[in-house]
């Protein structure tokens, strides 16, 4: 097995045991990440991770910004 094999392998496992459908986690990233660049001028990509904890799933969202967008508020 290749090393992206191996790392496939162990995504769908890990989604499996959360009870989440491959792919999810990337899908939650982009949403994330869509959101993330209305607001934010980001520096870095958007890392999810997701930790089953009991019956609960702990999730970290990580990134970096170099500053915050103007916005306007309608009126």
């Amino acid at each position: 097995m290749t090393n992206k094999q191996i790392a496939r392998a162990k995504k769908i496992i890990e989604n499996d045991r959360l009870g989440l459908v491959f792919g999810t986690e990337d899908l939650i990233k982009h949403d994330i990440e869509s959101l993330l660049l209305e607001y934010f001028n980001l520096t870095m990509p958007v890392k999810i991770t997701l930790n089953k904890k009991g019956d609960k799933i702990q999730i970290t969202i990580t990134t970096e910004c170099q500053s915050v967008k103007r916005f306007m508020v309608g009126s």
